[in-house]
């Protein structure tokens, strides 16, 4: 798991992704940070909440 992508411009800086998770998703809060720690214990990837990253992942109810 931890080979990864080769190409450096597709991957995010330092491993770190950020995220933001929609309100109307709090209830589902506690799933989504466990799914991130499962993923952060396979991988080198870690999930941060997103301050003022211009690329982040967004969980949101809808398309897109």
């Amino acid at each position: 798991y931890r080979l990864g992508h080769r190409n450096k411009n597709r991957v995010w800086d330092n491993n770190s992704i950020p995220f933001v998770i929609d309100s109307k998703l709090d209830q589902y809060r506690s799933l989504i940070k466990s799914a991130h720690d499962h993923i952060s214990n396979k991988t080198c990837v870690v999930f941060k909440e997103r301050t003022d990253e211009p690329d982040y992942v967004s969980y949101h109810i809808g398309n897109g």
